[in-house]
């Protein structure tokens, strides 16, 4: 009874169309070693097949989170054994029946049946057992300081108006001592979130966000130029005139590498699980062997010049990602090497929003051309992968003075 009990949940892991959550399921084996001596409770039984509490439960930490919302609530429990209870009869029925060998379904069990062993094995080999090294965590540390900084926070306090003279008054009766920075605030400033809070705005980086203004690096650049308790002259921003007062500052602080160690241990991860896979398939494929005929043959003639060409020039964001990383894998010393590397990291940041990816190749990029001319705007867009705008697109703030000049460039060619 138990055994058709297992089959029934391989059954439906292969085949149900809700689909699992990655997050918090069960691992293959885990799940092999509940169920092969599964002693917890029966809760229901259909026919001679029984439904476990650890069954059960199983079942619900991988179903999908819509379907986590559909049970959930008020007897929510009774609910979902129904469900379970409705499946085992079909189920039975479906066997009873010989549905498992209808071509279609085999293919699909074949299919589902893969599709699981592999996600097993790619999490196993290249992310559960992914760790740096010490080693590798104190070089990164010695060869990137600069990174693992903190970046230090000023607050700050403006008066804010789209009149010039106006501003300019507050100022003449600042410098007077008619009124102190909170009273001027009050009366000249038409930022209306601040005007009452005696202008505050907040804690801030000099990386150009502030709250309540978005990204001004016009103003953070002026704020920490300024010291501690003084404030600006009237400086222009945008389409408003400002008045900035520093309070209390923090100065900008090197991370020891103790403190620094956690982070990049998480940072490298990434990039040795991809090391790992590629040398991992590279061997496989050269011990196996992959041959393919017809259409399907690879051209394997194309020089470095014709895949940056063909990269540069498609519209397909998917097709340009292929070329691009075709460069890089197979001419990794050719002079466009690193220009192919920057713009794989930039398609999978700016077109497809993979943070993830888009961090393991610039960081790629970093590491393996450390005198490229991109290797700054590397550094900049992982400083501000995922941030809500565009990163490189023009206009946007912080970014090296010239790679604007440079997208266009690599995307014209």
């Amino acid at each position: 009874m138990r055994r058709n009990l297992v089959m029934i949940m391989i059954a439906f892991t292969l085949l149900a169309c809700g689909g699992a959550e990655e997050k918090g399921s069960t691992s293959i084996p885990d799940v092999a070693d509940q169920f092969g001596q599964d002693f917890s409770p029966v809760i229901a039984r259909i026919g001679d097949v029984d439904i476990t509490q650890a069954y059960f439960d199983f079942r619900y930490a991988n179903i999908s989170a819509t379907d986590k919302e559909r049970y959930s609530g008020d007897n929510w429990k009774n609910r979902f054994l129904d469900y379970l209870v409705d499946e085992t009869l079909l189920y039975q029925q479906a066997e009873a029946e010989k549905f498992d060998l209808w071509p279609e379904v085999e293919r699909r069990l074949d299919v589902a049946r893969r599709s699981i062993l592999v996600k097993a094995y790619h999490d196993k080999k290249f992310r559960d057992d992914v760790k740096a090294s010490d080693e590798a965590v104190a070089e990164h540390y010695e060869s990137n300081k600069e990174q693992y900084r903190t970046l230090g926070r000023a607050l700050g306090y403006h008066i804010m108006n789209e009149n010039e003279d106006r501003i300019r008054e507050a100022y003449e009766k600042l410098q007077a001592g008619d009124l102190r920075f909170g009273q001027a605030a009050a009366q000249y400033s038409q930022d209306e979130n601040t005007r009452t809070n005696e202008g505050l705005v907040g804690w801030f980086n000099p990386d150009g966000y502030v709250m309540g203004l978005g990204f001004v690096q016009d103003f953070t650049n002026a704020a920490f130029a300024t010291p501690e308790n003084g404030y600006t002259e009237p400086i222009r921003i945008g389409d408003n005139w400002h008045i900035i007062k520093v309070g209390a500052k923090v100065a900008a602080e090197q991370l020891s590498l103790e403190d620094a160690s956690d982070r990049i241990s998480t940072e490298l991860r990434p990039v040795i699980a991809r090391e790992l896979y590629e040398a991992h398939m590279k061997e496989l494929k050269a011990t196996l062997g992959v041959e393919r005929y017809g259409e399907y043959q690879q051209d394997d003639s194309r020089t470095a010049e014709q895949l940056f060409r063909l990269g540069a020039e498609t519209r397909n964001n998917h097709a340009k990602l292929y070329y691009y990383q075709t460069l890089v894998d197979q001419y990794p010393d050719d002079e466009r090497a690193h220009q192919a590397q920057f713009m794989v990291g930039f398609i999978q940041s700016e077109e497809f929003g993979s943070t993830g990816e888009a961090a393991v190749s610039f960081r790629k990029l970093i590491r393996n051309y450390p005198d490229s001319e991109y290797a700054e705007s590397a550094q900049y867009m992982l400083k501000n992968l995922g941030r809500s705008q565009p990163t490189l697109r023009e206009g946007s703030p912080q970014a090296p003075s010239d790679v604007h000049g440079k997208i266009q460039e690599l995307q014209g060619q």
